[in-house]
């Protein structure tokens, strides 16, 4: 774990690391409801190992308010392919960010209803749900190689390719770690996550690692549980204020996890606020913003993703007393959180009766400088990148979700 001047812990976030910590294979992104107990330290598990009262910093947030530009700028190079689901028209499209030319997904008009693409960018894999047939379909940005993996009547979740080889399913009460290539896959039930907190049907969430070896989940207490699935070994916990499903992403090369956790901010653990803390594979945490102790009581962080380099985390955050959620990048390195203003409500419906999504984390260029995301409000939604860099943001597409960051074969 890269070396951090901040720690964690329990007086104002309670981060339980337990003293029989495991070391696990080292090894991508993975994707994001609970009954909370506010209580520090849920049952059966020790004490914290240590107790570190975080110190806010003012000069840790800047703000860099962007312009939005209506059309890409001259001195901008943008390239890759970006799936592009649109609502209005109800299809899906491939954006070729260097030409601005779209193209559809052939022969798919409607019923695309889940999306994921893999880590290495190269493919798009999608449910379609059409009368009596469910499918799962492999292509490429060109849509030049595309391949269906199954198709019945059985029904299934996507959520998220772990790595360039497997996918996690949903099917008849657990999660598949499912091969599309060789069709071997392994399932896990609730029974195999330890503490699991099966009460809440909107907790039913499981992040794993790139390898498959450790789970980020709810458990009953509230908190955010990191385990070893192979040997039941529980390595560490982040605790939460907030029912939601645990808020948290993998470095690519799965060495770290980013967690947000609760800090306490005020006399009650009703008065927290969201952080972000950075996890190990071994289970030793290191808060990494301070975020709640500068902005205060309430404030929030919807969703983050980590840079291909594992330099930057991308988030959503929202400020206390305010209905605003704005774009902020935190810098790893500098341990400084930039705050672009780019303003989205990943609450909002685009049309009146049309159900959508709530907005995804920012989605990263495979260099690691620019961004695209959903700058969404009721009836509309814009399509933003954001390059870093230059500290430039503009529009590629309107009334769309992004699905990803793709790059031609």
């Amino acid at each position: 774990m890269r070396s951090k001047t901040t720690a964690l812990t329990a007086l104002l976030v309670s981060i339980i690391l337990l003293t029989a910590c495991g070391s696990a294979p080292s090894t991508n992104p993975l994707a994001n409801t609970a009954n909370v107990s506010l209580s520090a330290t849920p049952t059966n598990l020790p004490s914290p190992t240590e107790t570190i009262t975080p110190e806010p910093q003012s000069d840790s947030v800047e703000q860099n308010c962007v312009d939005i530009l209506p059309t890409m700028p001259a001195n901008i190079a943008a390239t890759g392919i970006v799936p592009l689901e649109d609502f209005q028209a109800q299809k899906t499209f491939f954006l070729d960010l260097a030409t601005g030319d779209k193209s559809q997904i052939p022969n798919i008009n409607d019923g695309i209803v889940a999306y994921a693409v893999s880590p290495d960018r190269k493919t798009l894999a999608y449910k379609t749900h059409v009368p009596s047939r469910i499918s799962l379909t492999l292509t490429d940005a060109l849509n030049s190689h595309k391949q269906t993996i199954f198709s019945g009547q059985a029904d299934y979740a996507l959520y998220y390719w772990l790595n360039n080889e497997e996918l996690l399913l949903g099917k008849n009460g657990q999660w598949l770690i499912f091969n599309p290539y060789t069709n071997q896959e392994k399932g896990y039930s609730t029974g195999d996550f330890t503490d699991y907190d099966t009460y809440n049907q909107y907790n039913l969430w499981v992040g794993f690692d790139p390898q498959g070896i450790l789970a980020i989940y709810k458990n009953k207490g509230g908190n955010t549980s990191l385990l070893n699935v192979g040997d039941k070994q529980l390595l560490g916990e982040v605790s939460d204020a907030v029912q939601r499903p645990p808020v948290a992403a993998w470095t690519l090369d799965g060495n770290e996890a980013a967690i947000v956790g609760a800090t306490q901010v005020g006399e009650h653990w009703a008065e927290a606020g969201d952080n972000i803390f950075e996890v190990g594979r071994d289970g030793q945490a290191t808060q990494l913003t301070y975020l709640a102790e500068y902005y205060g009581i309430g404030f929030n962080i919807h969703s983050l993703s980590w840079s291909p380099d594992s330099r930057y985390i991308a988030f959503w955050m929202r400020l206390p007393k305010t209905s605003k959620w704005q774009l902020a990048v935190l810098d790893t390195m500098r341990q400084k959180v930039t705050n672009y203003c780019i303003p989205t409500n990943p609450y909002a419906t685009t049309r009146p009766g049309f159900r959508l999504d709530l907005v995804s984390a920012p989605i990263w260029s495979p260099d690691s400088t620019q961004l695209i995301i959903e700058s969404r409000s009721d009836n509309s939604s814009s399509i933003i990148l954001v390059d870093m860099s230059q500290s430039i943001a503009f529009q590629i597409a309107q009334d769309s979700v992004p699905l990803g960051w793709m790059v031609a074969p």
